[in-house]
C-alpha cells in the first residue's frame, strides 16, 4: 500500500456450481525501483474453505501500516444454503507477507455481504455492507468492535448493493454513498447522503451523472479532495470506465479505464491511494 509494497486479496471459486463462495487468496509484492518492476510472493491462502465453512468477500484496510482483511464467512460449499454470513478478520504487521487471526466483535447480527471499501471519518471507521437489496453500514472506533451505524432508505424498492462511501467534498462532516443496483433497474448508480455521522441517510435516488450497469461502482475521494468513480456501462459487465470530479466542479466525461488490450476483461474494481492522487487498482 505504498510506492514499494502492495498486497492483494481475492476470492477463488473452486466449485463450478456454488458461485460467490470459496477460498480467499492473497499475494504480496515489493518493488526496488519505485514501482517499475515488482517481485511477487507465491499465491497463498488467507482463508481456505473446508467442511465447516466457505468464504465470500474480502475487504482490506491499511491502518498506519497494519493491514486488516475483513472476510465474510459462510456455510460450507457442500451446503447449497449459504446461511447468514459473519465477518472474520486477519491482520498483518509485516506489509502483508504473513497474517494472523484477529478477534473482532459485531453487535449487529443481521445478514450482510461486504462490498465497498472501509473509510475513516474523524475517529470513526465505516464498513459498508448489503443484504437482500438493503444498503447498510457498520461503524467502529478501533477496527475491532463493530456495531450498526444505519441503513439507506429505499423508497423505490430497487436492489441496493455494494455501496461505496466517501467523506463529502462539500462538507467534511457529511458522508456520501454511491450504490449499484441490478442491470435491469435503470443503468445508473444510486446516491445517498448522511449529515449526522452515518446514522441516518437520505433516500436512495438515481444519480444521472453516474452510469452503472449492475456492477460494483467504486467511489473514492483522494488526498486532493477529488472524487474518482469507476463504473461499467456494458451489458456483459466486463468493460470499465472512470470519471473524476474536482471540488466545486461538474463531473468530467467518462473515459475508458484500461487499454484496448485489456478491454472486456475487467470488472469489480477496488482502488487504493498510495500517494496523493495516485492509485493502485
Amino acid at each position: 500500500y505504498d510506492t514499494t509494497h502492495v498486497t492483494i486479496a481475492w476470492r477463488n471459486e473452486p466449485d463450478a456450481v456454488e458461485h460467490d463462495r470459496g477460498d480467499i487468496m492473497f499475494k504480496s509484492g515489493s518493488s526496488a525501483d519505485g514501482g517499475a518492476t515488482w517481485t511477487w510472493s507465491a499465491t497463498q491462502y488467507l482463508k481456505q474453505n473446508d467442511s465447516t465453512a466457505s468464504y465470500v468477500n474480502v475487504v482490506m484496510y491499511n491502518d498506519a501500516g497494519i493491514l486488516y482483511a475483513f472476510i465474510g464467512k459462510s456455510n460450507p460449499i457442500s451446503n447449497p444454503d449459504p446461511g447468514t454470513s459473519v465477518n472474520v478478520c486477519m491482520k498483518s504487521t509485516n506489509l502483508g507477507v504473513s497474517w494472523t487471526a484477529q478477534t473482532i466483535t459485531n453487535s449487529y447480527a443481521g445478514q450482510m455481504a461486504l462490498g465497498g471499501h472501509i473509510i475513516k471519518s474523524g475517529s470513526t471507521y465505516f464498513m459498508p455492507f448489503h443484504a437482500s437489496g438493503a444498503q447498510g453500514f457498520l461503524k467502529s472506533t478501533n477496527l475491532i468492535n463493530w456495531s450498526l451505524a444505519g441503513f439507506v432508505p429505499n423508497p423505490e424498492g430497487v436492489t441496493l448493493q455494494e455501496g461505496f462511501i466517501a467523506v463529502s467534498q462539500d462538507n467534511s462532516s457529511h458522508l456520501v454513498c454511491k450504490m449499484r443496483v441490478k442491470k435491469d433497474e435503470g443503468g445508473y448508480a444510486y446516491s445517498s447522503i448522511s449529515t449526522d455521522g452515518g446514522t441516518t441517510w437520505s433516500d436512495a435516488r438515481k444519480d444521472l451523472e453516474l452510469p452503472n450497469w449492475g456492477v460494483k461502482c467504486s467511489l473514492y475521494r483522494d488526498s486532493n479532495n477529488q472524487y474518482v468513480y469507476l463504473y461499467n456501462t456494458e451489458d456483459g459487465r466486463n468493460t470499465l470506465y472512470y470519471k473524476t470530479r474536482a471540488p466545486g466542479q461538474p463531473w468530467k466525461a467518462g473515459r475508458p479505464f484500461t487499454s484496448d488490450t485489456l478491454a472486456g476483461k475487467d470488472c469489480y474494481p477496488m482502488l487504493t491511494e498510495y500517494a496523493p492522487g495516485k492509485f493502485y487498482a
